[in-house]
């Protein structure tokens, strides 16, 4: 870094600088102000070279006739300043449940959601496009749309010290066996149900005939319009088979 840039990573951390700022350097017993041009490249060696001051002054001058005078020993001019990492969603995640246990949850996004699709490929004869599939741990709420599923993890990993074990639905279906509520203590099941769910989401969106190639069964006249339609739940249905036949054992 230029000896400007690390002073401006200890100021600006403190705060904004107007653009066009000037900034001189001082110490006791100079001639005058010096411009950083005379420092060159390397604040250490323009410090020995000017015989050690124990102390700098850094001058900001500013567009607005404005100036500020900051205090800095050597040692901490002479390295920019370090910024504290800003922890996400995910690194909390990491922290507390460890890193395998986050990538698994992950990867089990990624896999069962191309899993349930091809499933669906093969029953319908789905000719349509697979959803790009995100994973955010830092959204509250997972979704489906017309290109993409978007999972979040941290609603089945809460940020607490009980998990929780009952897989929640909307009130109109929670009491279906096919696609209602479910109690698991493994976490995976839940992000599968959530999978299940959004990928429904996404392919009631591509019902078109031409999404479909001829001479394999057609999906039943149903409202695939509506967001927990009945359409929707024919869906649901068809992507949760595989995971009733392991929590309904």
């Amino acid at each position: 870094m230029t000896p400007r840039q690390i002073i401006l990573s200890h100021i600006t951390a403190e705060k904004a600088l107007p653009r066009g700022t000037l900034i001189w350097l001082f110490y006791e017993n100079a001639d005058d102000l010096i411009s950083l041009n005379e420092v060159d490249d390397n604040l250490e060696r323009w410090h020995q070279r000017v015989g050690s001051p124990e102390e700098i002054q850094v001058i900001l001058d500013m567009p607005d006739d404005d100036s500020e005078v900051w205090l800095f020993s050597p040692t901490k001019l002479f390295s920019p300043r370090v910024k504290t990492p800003v922890l996400t969603a995910r690194d909390k995640a990491v922290a507390r449940y460890g890193v395998s246990r986050v990538m698994t949850a992950e990867k089990v996004v990624f896999l069962y959601s191309g899993y349930l699709l091809h499933l669906y490929r093969q029953a319908y004869g789905f000719t349509g496009p697979a959803p790009e599939v995100r994973v955010n741990w830092s959204a509250k709420h997972s979704w489906g749309g017309r290109s993409s599923i978007t999972i979040s993890p941290s609603s089945i990993y809460p940020d607490s010290d009980t998990p929780r074990y009952r897989y929640h639905e909307y009130a109109h279906i929670e009491q279906r066996k096919d696609i209602g509520a479910f109690y698991s203590i493994n976490q995976l099941d839940h992000i599968k149900g959530v999978v299940a769910h959004e990928l429904a989401h996404f392919c009631q969106r591509h019902t078109g005939k031409d999404n479909f190639k001829f001479g394999f069964p057609v999906l039943p006249e149903k409202d695939f319009r509506t967001a927990h339609g009945d359409g929707w739940q024919f869906l649901y249905a068809f992507f949760r088979t595989e995971l009733n036949k392991r929590i309904q054992r």
